[in-house]
Protein backbone atom coordinates (compact mmCIF):
# COMPACT_ATOMS: atom_id res chain seq x y z
CA UNK A 1 0.00 0.00 0.00
CA UNK A 2 1.02 4.02 -1.14
CA UNK A 3 0.06 6.92 0.70
CA UNK A 4 -2.12 7.40 -2.36
CA UNK A 5 -4.17 4.59 -1.09
CA UNK A 6 -5.23 6.35 1.66
CA UNK A 7 -7.83 9.20 1.55
CA UNK A 8 -5.13 10.97 3.99
CA UNK A 9 -6.68 12.58 6.76
CA UNK A 10 -10.78 11.81 5.99
CA UNK A 11 -10.15 7.52 6.51
CA UNK A 12 -9.40 7.92 10.31
CA UNK A 13 -11.98 10.86 10.97
CA UNK A 14 -8.93 13.37 11.92
CA UNK A 15 -6.88 16.93 10.99
CA UNK A 16 -3.24 16.64 10.21
CA UNK A 17 -2.31 19.08 12.41
CA UNK A 18 -4.40 16.66 15.51
CA UNK A 19 -2.18 14.82 17.99
CA UNK A 20 -1.10 14.47 21.35
CA UNK A 21 2.06 14.84 23.58
CA UNK A 22 3.44 13.40 27.01
CA UNK A 23 5.74 14.50 28.66
CA UNK A 24 7.70 12.00 31.23
CA UNK A 25 9.75 13.16 34.12
CA UNK A 26 10.38 12.22 37.80
CA UNK A 27 8.60 13.63 40.49
CA UNK A 28 10.84 16.21 42.08
CA UNK A 29 9.53 14.25 46.03
CA UNK A 30 9.18 10.92 45.65
CA UNK A 31 11.45 10.72 42.27
CA UNK A 32 8.83 7.77 40.32
CA UNK A 33 8.71 8.46 36.86
CA UNK A 34 5.07 9.96 35.50
CA UNK A 35 3.36 10.95 32.23
CA UNK A 36 2.36 15.31 32.80
CA UNK A 37 0.82 17.88 30.78
CA UNK A 38 3.60 20.45 31.05
CA UNK A 39 1.24 23.55 31.14
CA UNK A 40 -1.02 21.93 33.72
CA UNK A 41 1.11 19.50 36.01
CA UNK A 42 1.86 20.90 39.64
CA UNK A 43 5.43 22.09 40.50
CA UNK A 44 7.97 23.09 43.06
CA UNK A 45 10.84 24.81 42.34
CA UNK A 46 13.95 23.29 42.49
CA UNK A 47 17.23 24.61 42.54
CA UNK A 48 15.68 27.57 40.62
CA UNK A 49 13.64 25.22 37.97
CA UNK A 50 10.51 24.39 37.86
CA UNK A 51 10.27 20.04 38.59
CA UNK A 52 6.46 18.37 38.46
CA UNK A 53 5.37 16.47 41.20
CA UNK A 54 3.22 13.24 41.32
CA UNK A 55 -0.70 13.25 42.23
CA UNK A 56 -0.15 11.20 45.33
CA UNK A 57 2.80 13.60 46.23
CA UNK A 58 1.04 16.53 45.54
CA UNK A 59 -2.00 15.18 48.18
CA UNK A 60 0.62 14.66 50.78
CA UNK A 61 1.22 18.68 49.86
CA UNK A 62 -2.57 19.59 50.11
CA UNK A 63 -2.38 16.92 53.59
CA UNK A 64 0.32 18.79 54.74
CA UNK A 65 -0.79 22.18 54.14
CA UNK A 66 -3.92 21.48 56.21
CA UNK A 67 -2.49 20.17 59.26
CA UNK A 68 -0.35 23.18 59.50
CA UNK A 69 -3.50 25.69 59.02
CA UNK A 70 -1.79 27.23 55.51
CA UNK A 71 -3.54 27.90 52.91
CA UNK A 72 -4.12 24.87 50.52
CA UNK A 73 -3.02 24.68 46.59
CA UNK A 74 -5.79 24.68 44.71
CA UNK A 75 -6.26 21.37 42.88
CA UNK A 76 -4.36 20.66 39.25
CA UNK A 77 -7.06 20.75 36.22
CA UNK A 78 -8.23 17.39 35.58
CA UNK A 79 -6.12 16.71 32.61
CA UNK A 80 -2.23 17.60 34.75
CA UNK A 81 -1.16 13.82 34.11
CA UNK A 82 -2.92 13.38 30.79
CA UNK A 83 -1.19 14.28 27.09
CA UNK A 84 -1.61 17.42 25.99
CA UNK A 85 -3.07 18.25 22.16
CA UNK A 86 0.35 18.40 20.25
CA UNK A 87 -1.65 22.22 18.97
CA UNK A 88 -0.24 23.56 22.30
CA UNK A 89 3.09 22.73 21.69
Amino acid sequence: MTDDDYDNDTDYGIEPDQGWVTVYGLCALCRKMIGFHPHHVPSIVVNGAREPICEPCFRRVQEAQRQQGVPVTPDPPPDAYDGMPASEL
